[in-house]
């Protein structure tokens, strides 16, 4: 069975590593992950953090590409290098 790949590259650089949307796996290129239903102003991603399985990060707020930022405390920047 061949292993999907995860796409990431729709969300911003500087989200967390452990935020994940189910349209990260899917092949299809047709959609933002940030897309809204047009005139809603509401998003059709459903988020969730890769270590707690649930809506809410580990320090128990939520989480969301607008939320899981640095400069919070759980936050790994996919782009984080480590201080020296």
């Amino acid at each position: 069975m061949e292993r999907t790949q995860i796409d990431r590259t729709r969300l911003p650089q500087d989200v967390c590593e452990h935020l994940c949307t189910k349209t990260m796996y899917t092949s299809s290129e047709q959609r933002s992950l940030l897309e809204e239903y047009p005139g809603s102003g509401v998003s059709t991603a459903a988020f969730w953090c890769v270590f707690t399985q649930m809506p809410l990060g580990e320090d128990g707020d939520p989480v969301g590409p607008e939320s899981c930022r640095p400069g919070r405390a759980c936050c790994k920047p996919r782009l984080w290098v480590p201080e020296a």
